[in-house]
This record gives structure tokens, C-alpha cells and sequence, in this order.
């Protein structure tokens, strides 16, 4: 199936912004000499909360009532891996990589 030109600008864009989610650290994949076994994308919440005003989009409204709970933690978007590397500590170096 030949893609038109506008459906490769659209993949073009999202892989613009995916590197760029990788470059600010809120995607990280770990890769321990066979290739990525293990992805995480998500993002700091930071330390005061969000305003809520009239304009917020309700789509996102509850979202951020929750963020604004769980001040100076992360939001976890994606976490995935292959079965066979499950419980070999690779989360562990990412929670030291994100403390720095």
C-alpha cells in the first residue's frame, strides 16, 4: 500500500516528536547489547499544582486533578518489555538515571 503524502507528513511529525520525547527523558528505552528489550514513556510531575480553569479541556480535567495530588512523582504512560527480561532489575536504573 503506497502511502499518500500527507499520511508520510503525519509519520514524519510523530517521529519528530517522539525524539524529542526521548531528548527531554520522557522516553526511555533500555538496550543491554541484543537490542531495546524494555521501553518507558512517561513524564515528571512537578512540585506546585496545575490551575484548573474553566478553559482546561475535560477530556484532561480528571487527569490533572490527579496530578495535582501526586505532586514531585512520575507519570507512567507506557512500560513495557519483553517476558524474559521481567524481573532482571532493569527498572532500577532508570529510577537512578531520573534522580540525577
Amino acid at each position: 500500500m503506497q502511502k499518500t503524502a500527507r499520511a508520510l507528513g503525519i509519520w514524519e511529525i510523530g517521529r519528530a516528536r517522539q525524539i524529542e520525547k526521548v531528548r527531554e527523558g520522557r522516553i526511555v528505552v533500555v538496550d543491554i547489547g541484543d537490542g531495546a528489550v524494555a521501553s518507558l514513556t512517561g513524564y515528571p510531575i512537578g512540585s506546585e499544582p496545575e490551575l484548573i480553569g474553566d478553559d482546561f479541556p475535560a477530556l484532561f480535567r480528571l487527569l490533572q486533578e490527579l496530578e495535582n495530588r501526586a505532586l514531585e512523582s512520575w507519570y507512567v504512560n507506557v512500560l513495557a518489555l519483553y517476558p524474559e527480561y521481567r524481573g532482571k532489575d532493569l527498572a532500577r536504573g532508570y529510577s537512578t538515571l531520573r534522580n540525577k
